[in-house]
């Protein structure tokens, strides 16, 4: 390719050029001379002007009329000649390496397109298309130099359309950058400051390669308008010239910062009270920003810092956000400005040092958030909004130590409020006990009375009495509920409500007494039975013996009590319940007293009939029992006012033994006893030998006891008594059952031994009958 105006140095290549002093290049019909170089190159000039395309040869002879030429060919692009209509930037720091973008024509089909700047030609050009090339200036020394173009292998010219002036300088040092962050979406204002040097045809800000326009606002300063980047670092130059990194500073493209909450959302006008700020992407920059106001803040990670809220001159509601390093900002929340809470009066004057009473506090400005509460001394606790005149807050325990009196305040948004009450701790309120503790549905309606300590107004089942303005000890209150179950009974005490379930019975029913009688001793034990037996204080349930005498009872369940006579000297007592239904005829009697035995002694196997004598043995209804030792009761056998017969029972001690006598019950103090009587082991006879006896013929025998009472021979052998024990023989075989004859009627005789009757042998024959006398 060949310009067509300017002259281009042509390189014919080739094969067997042999004349090296007649060598011709020709262009279309015009030849030129040649310069030989070898016999494969031959360079010369080419022909102007060109037009169109022509074709090129090289000959070798007269240019005339006698040249011998190549039999090939090659066909040349004429074009037009390249122009410069701007060159950008225009200045080159000396160590080169800046970008340089050349505007012109007749970049387009051209081929490689080179640049010369200064002495240094060939600089290899990058065409980015047909108007503009790029191309890298070299090191150079501080100079004004011509900036040219050309196509490989055509010559610079130097017409006012070829070339330009370029200038080699010291580019601007950038001391500073600030801010030295931006968003990644850019827009902020950054400022760049530098040190004197060349900066070209105008003033820019160079981010990572990107040329933003810059304005100077002061001597050394350049402004620009941050372009969007990504996240990391960036290199800031100043000028046209910028790609030493001697003359560059960084800059950070980062995340906006995020705010997701501002605690407390509301603060006092006042200020001074600590915001706490959380989020995402926060700098140790990060400070709040209301209503363009910034506070002071402390940075404590990414996700938290906490700014001292600036004063306010109205309680107004504003915009707030999160700023740092200059042009970082957050979304955008609220926050509202609040005059400070007032306190001008609370109720009650005292609380309990166990802590909750509930306290009634009025004052001004009171919020209805979580930022409101109150203040017992130095404890803290969550007020319940009421109004924005009043708040409730339920009393802490007193610390240990702390004194009867301590400072009561109203906290709004962490800060207390101006005015501050004195208020008494003292003993907790209480209830402890109310009269009568229960009633009977017949009872009502009826008055009750509670008593307690440090009580202010009394409630009986929803109704309140009326408030007293002093501390009382107790308080009266009608009680007439309309069923039967638990009314509500309680006082209201330091704000707080003490209550206790008080039962309305229904009316207890007798329906039955046992023992169906008893002494006339006092400390009788009798069951009752019957219903709705319930008791919430003994005071409120009694046995009642003849309307006259009241006892308490033992309650077992609603069916059931247990209550102890009085002494009487009736017949008989009517038992019934204080309060109650059912009235109950219960025998009395006097008191056995018994005064001996008989007989004194009998055997541990039992089964002897004992007599007991004395006076008053009780005859009613065969309500005299015995007990031999510990085995009781035993039912007696006869009664007469003098005399009572008990059977003795297996099993009881063998010595020392008391027989009782007592009315319905050995539980019963009416018990009276001897203790004379001794039970003695019983004998057993056990053995008879010979075990078996002929049954023809007298046979002695002998008799041979566990234990001997008395020395006897005598015996009973199928009811006959046999002394000296000799029986005759028998001709029934089997068994006989033989008794001590001395101990027959004696029940301390045990178990009988036995001996077999067996038949005689009878010879009738003998075979043979005659024996040899040493022979066997």
């Amino acid at each position: 390719v060949v310009q067509s105006t300017i002259p281009t140095v042509m390189y014919m290549t080739g094969s067997s050029f042999n004349d090296a002093d007649q060598a011709l290049c020709l262009f279309g019909n015009n030849a030129v001379d040649a310069t030989f170089v070898s016999t494969a190159l031959v360079k010369c000039e080419s022909h102007l002007p060109l037009t169109g395309v022509d074709d090129s040869q090289v000959g070798f002879g007269s240019a005339d009329d006698d040249a011998v030429w190549s039999r090939t060919m090659v066909s040349l692009s004429i074009v037009p000649p390249l122009t410069i209509s701007k060159v950008s930037p225009k200045l080159s720091v000396l160590v080169g390496g800046t970008t340089v973008q050349i505007t012109g024509t007749g970049f387009d089909g051209v081929g490689g397109v080179f640049c010369r700047i200064g002495t240094v030609s060939y600089i290899e050009g990058r065409i980015l298309h047909d108007k503009v090339v790029e191309c890298i200036s070299p090191s150079y020394f501080e100079s004004t130099v011509d900036l040219q173009i050309a196509i490989h292998g055509n010559v610079y010219t130097n017409t006012n359309t070829s070339v330009v002036s370029f200038v080699y300088a010291n580019g601007v040092d950038v001391v500073a950058v600030i801010p030295s962050v931006s968003p990644l979406a850019g827009g902020f204002t950054m400022r760049a400051y530098g040190l004197s040097g060349g900066v070209g045809e105008d003033y820019k800000c160079a981010l990572s390669g990107v040329l933003v326009q810059g304005n100077i606002s002061s001597f050394g300063e350049v402004q620009c308008t941050t372009p969007a980047g990504v996240e990391g670092f960036a290199a800031v130059g100043i000028g046209s010239i910028i790609d030493d990194p001697i003359d560059q500073m960084s800059m950070e493209y980062v995340q906006s910062p995020v705010i997701s909450s501002v605690y407390p959302f509301n603060g006092p006008t006042s200020g001074g009270s600590l915001i706490r700020v959380s989020g995402s992407h926060l700098r140790t920059s990060s400070h709040l920003v209301l209503d363009g106001s910034e506070s002071s803040s402390h940075f404590y990670s990414s996700a938290l810092f906490v700014s001292e809220l600036p004063p306010s001159s109205a309680s107004v509601v504003l915009d707030v956000y999160a700023a740092a390093d200059g042009n970082l900002v957050s979304n955008i929340l609220t926050f509202t400005y609040r005059s400070l809470a007032t306190l001008t009066s609370f109720t009650p004057d005292g609380i309990a040092t166990s802590g909750g009473s509930v306290v009634y506090v009025t004052g001004t400005n009171m919020p209805n958030d979580k930022s409101l509460s109150c203040a017992f001394g130095t404890i803290l606790v969550a007020g319940q909004w009421a109004s924005s005149t009043s708040v409730e807050c339920v009393s802490p325990s007193r610390i240990p130590g702390g004194g009867v009196y301590g400072d009561f305040r109203v906290y709004v948004d962490g800060i207390v409020s101006a005015e501050a009450s004195t208020i008494k701790y003292a003993t907790d309120s209480e209830i402890t006990q109310i009269l009568p503790p229960s009633l009977t549905s017949t009872q009502l309606p009826a008055e009750v009375t509670i008593f307690g300590s440090w009580l202010k107004s009394a409630s009986c089942n929803g109704t309140v009495t009326a408030f007293d303005s002093s501390w009382a000890s107790s308080f009266a209150c009608s009680i007439d509920p309309t069923a039967v179950g638990y009314a509500s009974i309680g006082v209201i005490s330091r704000g707080e409500k003490l209550s206790v379930a008080y039962v309305i019975k229904e009316t207890p029913l007798l329906l039955g007494v046992a023992p169906p009688g008893a002494s006339v001793v006092p400390g009788e034990i009798l069951s009752v039975s019957g219903q709705h037996l319930v008791s919430q204080d003994p005071s409120e349930l009694y046995c009642l013996f003849d309307t006259s005498y009241a006892v308490s009872p033992y309650v077992i369940s609603t069916a059931l009590m247990k209550c102890e006579s009085t002494s009487t000297v009736l017949a008989s007592t009517r038992v019934s319940i204080l309060g109650g239904d059912g009235i109950y005829g219960w025998s009395r009697q006097s008191a056995p007293v018994v005064s001996s035995v008989s007989p004194t002694s009998s055997a541990a196997i039992g089964g002897t009939t004992m007599t007991l004598s004395g006076t008053s043995m009780p005859l009613n209804d065969n309500s005299a029992v015995c007990s031999f030792g510990t085995i009781a009761p035993i039912a007696a056998q006869s009664i007469t006012s003098t005399r009572v017969k008990c059977l003795s029972p297996a099993g009881v001690a063998s010595n020392g033994m008391r027989i009782c006598v007592s009315v319905y019950t050995t539980l019963s103090p009416s018990l009276s006893c001897v203790s004379t009587h001794v039970v003695e082991r019983n004998d057993v006879l056990d053995a008879v030998l010979p075990s078996v006896v002929h049954s023809s013929g007298d046979t002695s025998l002998s008799l041979f006891w566990s234990q001997q009472f008395n020395a006897s021979t005598g015996c009973r052998v199928s009811g006959v008594q046999l002394d000296p024990c000799t029986v005759s023989g028998s001709t029934t075989m089997g068994f006989v059952e033989v008794y001590s004859y001395h101990f027959v009627s004696d029940e301390r005789v045990g178990d009988p031994a036995v001996f077999a009757y067996h038949v005689a042998p009878t010879l009738s024959h003998v075979t043979p009958t005659v024996v040899q006398s040493t022979i066997p």
